[in-house]
């Protein structure tokens, strides 16, 4: 296991290779998305069969960060989360659902 991906937790099927998603075992989906390009990106991510999210944090490697909490607010909403990823970045991000 990782920082964050520990034994337990379930990788989720995702549709973009910069980004890998596993389910803990504490109802936490955790996404880490890395962003190997000059430019910051945005996404906005669909999240099926995760609904009523409580909260979601993240924790960023970047050019100017080293395991620093993501500061800026996240949008998200009942099934989906936005990510704003910096250049050549590695975010790391734990959404909380209501169980």
């Amino acid at each position: 296991g990782t920082k964050f991906l520990r034994e337990g937790c379930e990788i989720v099927d995702v549709s973009d290779p910069n980004f890998v998603a596993a389910v803990s075992p504490r109802c936490r989906l955790i996404v880490v998305a890395t962003n190997d390009t000059p430019d910051e990106k945005i996404y906005c991510a669909e999240i099926k069969n995760f609904d009523k999210i409580l909260s979601v944090n993240g924790t960023r490697t970047s050019e100017t960060e080293k395991w620093a909490k993501v500061k800026e607010r996240l949008e998200y909403g009942p099934d989906r989360v936005e990510f704003r990823l910096p250049p050549c970045s590695v975010s790391t991000y734990e959404i909380l659902r209501k169980r």
